[in-house]
């Protein structure tokens, strides 16, 4: 059974993104403040990569890696290690764009149905919960 299980979660990919969104701010000021290289970044009024369309908000995000995944809280633990020391920083970036949110977006692309697990533990909840960032699902069939 185990074997039927691994053979799954091989067509099965996921990715997890922190993401700060505003209505307006210079991504380099959140990259010196956090002292994180972003994977993605732009600024309120740039064009859409896949859209093209101008953008209504500035965003920064870093990203996992897409990987065969049969646990998304391993994924999750990545980004909340680079996290972890940043809280106070994290603070003092909604003091100074009040409107702008934290984001974690868990992304799943499966062939076959597979999803895979995520348990969130006590330390993820209670770092979340500090830097009061929310959670969104998105799964591809």
């Amino acid at each position: 059974m185990y074997d039927a299980i691994v053979t799954d979660f091989k067509n099965t990919h996921a990715y997890i993104v922190f993401c700060i969104t505003a209505e307006n701010f210079e991504p380099n000021e959140i990259t010196q403040l956090l002292q994180i290289t972003p994977s993605y970044t732009h600024k309120k009024g740039d064009k859409g990569k896949y859209s093209g369309k101008e953008l209504q908000c500035a965003s920064w995000e870093i990203h996992t890696k897409s990987e065969e995944v049969y646990d998304l809280g391993i994924q999750l633990d990545e980004l909340l290690q680079m996290l972890k020391d940043k809280s106070e920083v994290l603070s003092e970036i909604k003091k100074i764009y009040l409107e702008c949110s934290f984001k974690f977006s868990v992304v799943v692309y499966t062939r076959n149905g597979f999803l895979p697990g995520i348990y969130l533990n006590r330390s993820q909840l209670e770092l979340i919960n500090l830097i009061q960032a929310e959670i969104e699902y998105d799964v591809y069939l």
